[in-house]
């Protein structure tokens, strides 16, 4: 179970290490594209705070270093990202919608697994394996 386990948080940690190093990279094309969906607050610094977030949770996640705190710290990452970032319901064109739409539907799943992987590094702390610190919650 421990390889099934590392595997599935090696997968689940690879789209925010990804994105979270694109934005540290070009902040301010994250913060561009933000604006260009109406989203007028953001701004380089909020996209470099985003990418940190991302990376720091990913990171511990996916070493299990305190990955009960790593995953709620994406998870509240996800919610507003989902909200604010991919609102389906704003876009006029049915192309639009359905684009973001799915990008809203990905991003639950995604919340979706934050819990689970709470859930895991939680409930089972170091008898999950393949871990590198205790849990700072337990269930």
């Amino acid at each position: 179970m421990e390889i099934v386990v590392l595997l599935g948080r090696i997968l689940f940690c690879a789209i925010f290490l990804a994105a979270g190093i694109g934005q540290l990279a070009a902040p301010e094309n994250g913060a561009q594209q933000a604006r260009a969906r109406r989203i007028r607050f953001s701004t380089p610094a909020m996209v470099r705070v985003a990418g940190a977030v991302q990376i720091l949770g990913g990171t511990s996640v996916l070493l299990g270093i305190w990955g009960d705190i790593g995953s709620l710290l994406l998870l509240l990452f996800l919610i507003p990202a989902t909200v604010i970032y991919h609102a389906f319901w704003d876009q006029p064109h049915p192309m639009d919608r359905a684009a973001e739409q799915a990008h809203f539907m990905k991003n639950l799943s995604l919340c979706g697994a934050a819990i689970v992987m709470f859930g895991l590094f939680a409930g089972l702390g170091q008898d999950l394996g393949m871990t590198l610190s205790q849990p700072l919650i337990r269930l």
